[in-house]
């Protein structure tokens, strides 16, 4: 079998939020160490009947999903940190999208729903003992994820 081409990796991964339902996005690429996912799983169901020797499948609905980025903390008023925890603290909006081959016009990604909100208190915490810059975890809540098309 071949080996495959063209695969790609997260290096040049560009992300970006919105806190106005899309209308712009901010780049946060130069904050952003790591993207995951949690969730979004599609609910089944089965049934068994006395005639069949296996279940019947069933599938729903799809269950909300957890993004989460890893952010470098920085106290500049419009650091990535900050307009999370802002937003946390309003319950206001924080969309987030991000596209693995650096966003170039027309590079698929993957975004938010419009009623994406940071669902914990992104707030630093740390170790005297480590060197390593700060971070913190923005966890944002959404109904689901869909793929896009950079603009």
């Amino acid at each position: 079998m071949p080996l495959v081409t063209g695969s790609e990796n997260f290096t040049e991964c560009k992300v970006q939020y919105s806190t106005n339902n899309g209308a712009s996005w901010t780049d946060i690429t130069d904050y952003v160490a790591s993207i995951t996912m949690d969730g979004g799983t599609r609910q089944t169901g089965v049934a068994y009947t006395f005639g069949a020797e296996s279940g019947i499948v069933g599938h729903g609905k799809t269950e909300p999903v957890t993004v989460t980025l890893r952010v470098l903390y920085t106290e500049e008023s419009n650091s990535p940190a900050r307009v999370a925890y802002n937003q946390y603290a309003s319950k206001g909006q924080f969309m987030v999208r991000w596209f693995p081959e650096s966003g170039d016009l027309g590079e698929l990604g993957y975004q938010t729903y419009t009623d994406a909100k940071v669902i914990n208190n992104p707030i630093p915490v740390g170790e005297a003992a480590t060197p390593d810059p700060i971070a913190v975890d923005v966890q944002v809540y959404t109904s689901f994820v869909v793929r896009v098309a950079a603009t």
